[in-house]
């Protein structure tokens, strides 16, 4: 009998992930904690602590601001709104679809109380970032000693 040797290599994941992938859409509508609603995504964030102010980066190519809400309740950042394909799209022409379209959420817990009627949002290249000053917060000053 001929030498049969197997190799035993890490697998192709980015196959294996598809196939996870599959599988789990194949089930997910057969169980009650299923997917969340169809279209419904989360953007990717970064938050960064600065020194007078936390600052969320949030990444949404291809929005325009008109379709995004941004909101603070209770000591959370509230991000949503609706990415929708171009127009002119058709499904059946397309060989890949990758990126999410439909109604995004995503909540972020302020680790700080913030000054509500102080944050200021900007929309640009893609990129949405919200500057949230920190509430009660005063610089050190120096005090003379007499």
């Amino acid at each position: 009998m001929a030498d049969e040797r197997i190799e035993r290599g890490a697998p192709d994941m980015p196959s294996a992930l598809d196939r996870m992938n599959r599988l789990w859409r194949a089930f997910a509508g057969k169980f009650p904690f299923g997917p969340p609603a169809e279209g419904l995504w989360h953007p990717t964030v970064d938050v960064f602590d600065r020194d007078d102010e936390l600052v969320v980066e949030v990444e949404l190519p291809g929005m325009k601001g008109q379709r995004m809400d941004v909101c603070v309740e209770h000591e959370h950042l509230i991000i949503e709104g609706t990415r929708s394909r171009a127009e002119g799209f058709k499904e059946r022409e397309s060989y890949y679809c990758e990126r999410p379209m439909g109604r995004f959420h995503r909540v972020i817990h302020l680790p700080c109380a913030v000054d509500e009627a102080a944050i200021v949002a900007r929309y640009q290249d893609g990129l949405l970032t919200v500057a949230l000053p920190k509430a009660g917060r005063r610089r050190a000053r120096k005090i003379e000693i007499s």
